[in-house]
C-alpha cells in the first residue's frame, strides 16, 4: 500500500473546463431563484467557478437563474490547523482532494471501508471549516502501515502533511506499534527527506510499482516506534514543527 504523498501540481481548468472542475467541490442542492438572491464573502482577488443551476458550495455565493458563480475567501496562513478523526461525513471533501492529488484515486467505498474498520486510524486536517488534508493508518498486529497522506493543492507548503504524519506516528506510538511502514515514490525527494527526519529508513524497492507511470516505490520503515526514545523524538519534532508553523515565511516542500 502506497503512502501516495501528494506530489502532483494543481489542476488548471480553462474557462471552458470549469464545469468539470466544479465536480471536485462539495455541492449541496438549493432551489433555483431569481437573477441574484445572495452574495457572501468575495475576496479582493476571488477564486470563482461556474457551476450548474441549482447548486452551491459551502463558501460565498452568487446565484443566477441559469448559472451560479461561487466566490470564497481562502483561510489565512496564520489560521491554526486542526487534526481530528475522519468521519463518514468528511468523505466527499476527502474524495475531492484525492482526485486532485492522485492519478489513480481511491473510490468512495475504499475510504468508507477503512473509516468503518476498527483496525485503522484516519485523520483529517481542517483550517477553519475547510477540510484541507487527510492521512490514514492501518494497525496490523504490531505494525502501523501508513496508507496515504494528501493535502489540497491550495494548502500545500504549510506543513500540513507533516502535521498529519506526526499525528499518525503519535497514534502508532501510543498504541504500542513496534514499527511504522510506508511506501513512497523514488522521485519524491521532499517526502523521502521528511520520512527520514522521523526515523524511516529504506528497506527495499519495488520496481515499476506505480502503474500509471511505472515509477519505482521505496519501502521504508521506522523501527522501535513503541519505545520511550521514539516518543521523545516525536515530542522534540512536535515542538520544532509548532515553532516553524508560527514562524514567518516557513514552508515545507510537500508538493
Amino acid at each position: 500500500m502506497t503512502t501516495r504523498l501528494a506530489t502532483t501540481t494543481q489542476h488548471i481548468a480553462s474557462i471552458f473546463g470549469l464545469h468539470a472542475l466544479a465536480k471536485t467541490v462539495r455541492l449541496r442542492p438549493v432551489p433555483a431563484v431569481g437573477l441574484i438572491s445572495s452574495f457572501h464573502g468575495c475576496a479582493s482577488n476571488p477564486v470563482f467557478s461556474f457551476l450548474d443551476k441549482g447548486y452551491c458550495t459551502r463558501w460565498g455565493k452568487v446565484y443566477f437563474s441559469m448559472t451560479m458563480i461561487t466566490f470564497y475567501s481562502p483561510p489565512q496562513e496564520n489560521e491554526e490547523t486542526l487534526i481530528v478523526p475522519m468521519r463518514i461525513e468528511h468523505l466527499p471533501d476527502v474524495l475531492a482532494i484525492e482526485r486532485l492529488s492522485f492519478k489513480t484515486p481511491w473510490s468512495y467505498e475504499s475510504f468508507l471501508n477503512d473509516v468503518k474498520n476498527p483496525g485503522t486510524d484516519y485523520r483529517i486536517a481542517k483550517i477553519g471549516e475547510r477540510l484541507v488534508g487527510y492521512a490514514g493508518l492501518w494497525l496490523v498486529v504490531d505494525e502501523a502501515h501508513i496508507t496515504n497522506i494528501a493535502v489540497h493543492p491550495d494548502f500545500r507548503g504549510r506543513k500540513i502533511g507533516e502535521k498529519l504524519l506526526l499525528c499518525l506516528l503519535e497514534v502508532a506510538h501510543t498504541r504500542g506499534m513496534a514499527r511504522a511502514l510506508l511506501e513512497a515514490r523514488v522521485g519524491n525527494i521532499p517526502a523521502l527527506h521528511l520520512y527520514q527526519k522521523y526515523g524511516f529508513k529504506e528497506i527495499t524497492r519495488r520496481k515499476n510499482y506505480y502503474q500509471e507511470d511505472q515509477e519505482d516505490a521505496i519501502v521504508m520503515w521506522a523501527d522501535g516506534v513503541n519505545t520511550p526514545e521514539y516518543g521523545e523524538r516525536l515530542a522534540r519534532l512536535k515542538v520544532q514543527l509548532l515553532e516553524a508553523s508560527h514562524g514567518a515565511g516557513n514552508r515545507d516542500q510537500l508538493r
